[in-house]
């Protein structure tokens, strides 16, 4: 079994009196408890809100996980891929 575990976050900056703030994102992506630099990513966003920021990085989430997916095709019964998040409004929106 290949197991597959990808951690999500989005940050926002608080910057007092402003309604946009500098963002960032990350994933974090496992291989059987390895961390797989290659699929792996952060990156400094646009100016935004938390919401923003952590909306942006569970669609990267998501696009690593289908990329992962299709490598795996050929042998769907041994790839198991999990998602992670620590936002609560993200997850019960997903849900």
């Amino acid at each position: 079994m290949i197991e597959i575990e990808i951690y999500f976050d989005g940050a926002c900056k608080n910057v007092k009196d402003s309604k946009s703030e500098p963002t960032g994102c990350g994933v974090a992506v496992y291989i059987d408890k390895e961390y797989s630099e290659e699929f792996s990513v952060a990156f400094r966003g646009n100016d935004g809100t938390s919401n923003i920021a952590e909306w942006c990085a569970c669609v990267i989430a998501h696009k690593i996980a289908k990329e992962l997916f299709e490598l795996c095709i050929e042998d769907l019964e041994r790839c198991h891929i999990q998602i992670f998040s620590d936002s609560q409004i993200i997850t019960n929106q997903i849900n």
